[in-house]
């Protein structure tokens, strides 16, 4: 089994445009050639899915030059007689696959929303079939605690070597040529290609955390080809990436309390503290023990203070995983030969085993290449020791130095800015304490598109919230949600918590097998 590091650089975790080439009117596609879909990553195939493959030109400035290939599907649920069009759905990322989302949806949407729209989904150029990439990483670059990257033992110096080695790593790589092309706004003009060769003259849109910021790009580069758009958990066009990141600092410290009032109020349970106060107390007691000795499972896998730091971050997105967050703490603090059998399993079934980095090579070549990074290594050692004494959960870790300070490659346009003349026709949909998205970033992309939007604000904790994708319920948000995608209803709204009853574990036990799918997904990509 490779070590839990590895499966979380696939977990890792989490974000530009030729405008006149793409606002011009496109050729119509040949329609696609639909075949049986190739079997899921994990859980049964969807009965009626069917996939196909769209060739899209690499550069898009160049469009008669290199093609690749963007891995569709489409599962056919409209009634004929009441269909409105697709329903375009994204996962999040960069580097989140989404060829079997339409069978994961199925069991999630309402039935009123699955009669109006055949739900499609594909793989983002570079991910998963869609001419995939790689970075040729060597196992150890592929520790996602160390990416991020969490404060490595041997201080800034270390965790700038390390991401000087991955970028050299990308820039010498089989599929380096592909790299500089992996961006948003390239995402976006492909998603438009799909469009016309499934003969639609617009489309509407599902799209969750960085799939906000796509959705952002597209509905910004293509108004008129946009239906009806909705955009959870929402990434600020201002700040793409760096600055994005970094408000990951203040967010955790917004969403941790969660967590510690969940395990204060269980303490008979899990005894990891009788107050909130006690908790935190515990997780820096926890993270400094595992730094000074790391524990070894039976597996191979080393959990390290960076790795506790990273997991428990990773786990807070979901209110579901709030349960095995506190039982995992509570496994490590007791450090018995039992409880390292049970850490094992348990992190084996909530991070499991994603083959090869094509996911972070992914996330690096659009973080990368959508917009320009710092390149003096001192800017991150200073913002780290300044956002690590604001925010002492994890601000040092969200202010570090990636491997894009290094990047071989320069971004080949700008990012993208929001359009505001397009139809009003974007809904927002936010919780108050994300720890990936924070809220801020909602107020900004509603702020810089003021007549297209409308933003739901939903008193959650967690990351998603339509749907309850991952386990996060507002039955509010979800009935906003319907309406704008069956009436086209558009209001801002700020939505109060549901009742505590209404939790993941009373869902249908298809909808719970779903979202713990979803999970996992989301947890293979540990950024927005």
């Amino acid at each position: 089994m490779r070590s839990l590091t590895h499966r979380i650089t696939a977990v890792v975790l989490a974000l530009a445009a030729l405008a006149a080439t793409a606002g011009g009117a496109l050729a119509q596609e040949p329609p696609p050639t639909w075949q049986a879909c190739p079997p899921p990553a994990s859980g049964p195939p969807t009965p009626n899915q069917e996939c196909a493959a769209v060739r899209v030109p690499l550069d898009y400035a160049t469009p008669k030059a290199d093609t690749i290939e963007v891995a569709i599907s489409r599962l056919r649920t409209a009634k004929p007689e009441l269909r409105r069009g697709v329903l375009l759905l994204n996962p999040g990322g960069p580097g989140g696959a989404g060829l079997d989302l339409p069978g994961l949806f199925a069991r999630l949407l309402p039935a009123s929303v699955l009669d109006r729209y055949d739900l499609v989904g594909f793989d983002p150029r570079g991910v998963g079939r869609s001419s995939p990439i790689t970075c040729d990483l060597s196992a150890a670059q592929q520790d996602g605690s160390r990416l991020l990257p969490w404060p490595a033992p041997g201080g800034f110096s270390e965790n700038a070597a390390f991401a000087y080695g991955i970028a050299q790593a990308c820039a010498g790589a089989r599929t380096a040529a592909l790299l500089p092309f992996i961006t948003t706004a390239n995402t976006a003009r492909d998603m438009d290609r799909v469009r016309a060769a499934l003969g639609e003259e617009r489309i509407s849109y599902l799209g969750y955390s960085y799939g906000s910021y796509l959705g952002t790009v597209y509905t910004s580069l293509f108004p008129d080809r946009s239906d009806r758009f909705v955009l959870d958990s929402n990434v600020s066009p201002r700040r793409v990436w760096r600055e994005m990141f970094r408000t990951w600092g203040p967010a955790i410290e917004t969403r941790f309390p969660d967590f510690a009032r969940f395990a204060a109020e269980r303490n008979h349970i899990y005894r990891l503290g009788a107050s909130s106060a006690d908790v935190r107390r515990l997780y820096f007691e926890l993270g400094a023990r595992l730094d000074r000795s790391p524990l070894t499972l039976p597996d191979g896998t080393v959990v390290t203070g960076n790795l506790f730091r990273e997991v428990t971050r990773q786990l807070l997105y979901s209110n579901a995983a709030l349960p095995d967050l506190a039982e995992l703490w509570q496994l490590l603090n007791t450090n018995v030969p039992t409880a390292r059998e049970r850490v094992s399993v348990l992190l084996a079934t909530l991070f499991p085993d994603v083959p090869g980095d094509n996911a972070t090579a992914a996330l690096l070549g659009v973080v990368c290449d959508d917009a320009q990074w710092p390149e003096d290594p001192e800017r991150y050692r200073l913002d780290s020791l300044e956002d690590g004494s604001r925010f002492p959960l994890a601000g040092a870790m969200a202010a570090g130095i990636w491997p894009c300070a290094y990047w071989p490659f320069e971004p080949r346009e700008a990012p993208v800015t929001p359009n505001d003349r397009g139809p009003r026709n974007v809904l927002l949909v936010q919780g108050l304490r994300d720890p990936a998205t924070p809220y801020e970033g909602a107020l900004e992309l509603r702020a810089s598109l003021p007549d297209r939007s409308r933003l739901v604000t939903a008193d959650v904790g967690g990351h998603a919230v339509s749907y309850g994708i991952l386990g996060n319920v507002n039955s509010c948000a979800d009935a906003e949600v319907t309406a704008f995608l069956l009436e086209g209803a558009l209001r801002d709204r700020s939505c109060s918590s549901d009742p505590p009853a209404r939790t993941f574990a009373t869902a249908p036990a298809d909808r719970r097998q779903a979202i713990e799918e979803l999970g996992r997904r989301m947890r293979q990509l540990s950024v927005p």
